[in-house]
């Protein structure tokens, strides 16, 4: 059911019609909604037809039992065994007996349905917990350490983090960079504990990390992911539903759009997304307003994870050189496959197939003539 449904969200939601119009695979994907369809209709049908015969069976059953006992009772009032009220009474209570017992064996019926769903729920259950720490932070600190880092997604074989070894200090600029699958998100994921590492060790101010309370963490956390949402909501909501209690100022709100150079907007409650009858954005722009969001928050920590990905290189280095402006005397990690900004970094760590394999930088890992300058000259030619 899930899988039809997931067929049917693809013929329906505007940005996967757009692409297969395009490819011409809405049959093809139709095709596969109909046999899954289908399918699933023919099992539901096999279940409710199985159904159906043991209910007719208990029917019949019942208008037998039904007619013996009526015809036993009036043979009992013929030969003046009993009265009259006596057979009215035997016969709302036969009728009344068959009823319970047709309810009875219904919900017996449905045992092995819940069975199911109750070994569904026990599994579950029996998941291991993420634990969450009691010591409370204020967000000030002077280091996040990792140390052996190590982490597989589960069903892998291959490592995505392999005895990852960083030390970021507070106030840091740093760039994480590497090809695509190289493990740059996967360690960000591990630096904000949205991941819990294999082995190895996560110390904040040199605490672990399963030690702290998660919410006093997180409050003190910002991040633009790739993946970001779009908030078919109002301007003001956009940006300030990442820190609530500061979503009525106007001037820092402003402040933030303008320097993700997102100012094109006359007013803080214009609506959003085409849905609602609002104002529609363009990929790069949904882009601009998560990293606006994620500006507006007042955090110790950003992480900007493939920020600019939507967005000309140019104007990328840009947008990036303004964030970096705004987040002075905060620690900020961009994670990217682009190396435009890096020279503007304190330090650059370089990732390749789940290690981190240089760190240092952009002056001194050019010159260390490795994996980080194949990458610089790779690239070159987009910021010329």
């Amino acid at each position: 059911m899930r899988r039809a449904d997931y067929y049917w969200s693809l013929l329906t939601q505007k940005e996967s019609v757009k692409e297969m119009r395009v490819l011409g695979c809405q049959s093809y994907i139709s095709d596969l909604w109909k046999n899954t369809n289908t399918k699933l209709h023919e099992r539901l049908w096999q279940q409710e037809k199985k159904s159906a015969i043991v209910t007719t069976i208990c029917d019949v059953v019942k208008l037998l039992g039904y007619g013996i006992s009526v015809c036993l009772t009036l043979v009992l009032v013929f030969y003046g065994k009993i009265g009259l009220n006596v057979f009215a009474a035997t016969v709302s209570a036969v009728s009344s007996m068959q009823n319970t017992t047709r309810n009875f064996m219904e919900m017996m019926g449905e045992v092995p349905e819940m069975l199911d769903l109750a070994n569904n729920y026990y599994r579950f259950m029996e998941l291991r917990e993420e634990a969450d720490g009691v010591l409370k932070t204020n967000g000030r600190y002077r280091e996040i350490s990792l140390k052996h880092i190590s982490f597989a997604y589960p069903d892998s074989k291959v490592k995505a983090l392999c005895n990852v070894d960083l030390e970021i200090h507070a106030g840091e600029k740093i760039a994480i960079v590497g090809e695509n699958g190289s493990g740059k998100t996967t360690l960000s994921k591990i630096i904000l504990g949205a991941y819990p590492a294999d082995s190895g060790d996560i110390l904040w101010n040199g605490v672990p990390y399963s030690q702290i309370s998660r919410n006093s963490f997180y409050r003190y956390i910002s991040i633009v992911p790739q993946d970001y949402v779009k908030y078919y909501l109002t301007l003001r909501e956009n940006v300030g539903i990442s820190q609530v209690e500061n979503m009525d100022e106007d001037e820092k709100i402003w402040k933030v759009l303008k320097q993700g150079d997102m100012d094109v907007f006359s007013s803080l409650e214009e609506q959003l997304g085409s849905e609602y009858g609002g104002r529609e954005l363009s990929g790069g722009q949904w882009q601009k307003m998560a990293i606006a969001r994620g500006l507006f928050r007042d955090s110790e920590l950003i992480v900007l994870d493939e920020p600019t990905s939507a967005l000309d290189p140019m104007i990328e280095t840009e947008i990036l050189e303004n964030f970096l402006k705004l987040s002075a005397g905060k620690t900020a990690l961009i994670i990217s496959h682009r190396i435009g900004i890096c020279h503007l970094m304190d330090r650059v760590l370089v990732m390749k197939q789940g290690e981190l394999v240089e760190s240092g930088s952009h002056e001194e890992l050019l010159q260390q003539n490795g994996e980080y300058a194949r990458l610089y000259r790779a690239q070159a030619d987009w910021y010329q």
